[in-house]
């Protein structure tokens, strides 16, 4: 969030200051909020995406 921050403070707009979430990370995080037990990632870079 800070970066976010410091990157708006020093930018002319428009600039993008943040990307979106991968497709991957959407659908995931569509199928979180529904009635699922349980969500398995295949690595460990989305998990980590996921998580933030």
């Amino acid at each position: 969030m800070d970066k976010i921050r410091e990157d708006t403070l020093k930018s002319k707009a428009p600039k993008l200051i943040s990307e979106l979430d991968t497709p991957l990370i959407k659908i995931a995080r569509d199928l979180n909020q529904r009635s699922v037990d349980e969500i398995i990632f295949s690595d460990s870079k989305t998990l980590k995406e996921y998580k933030n």
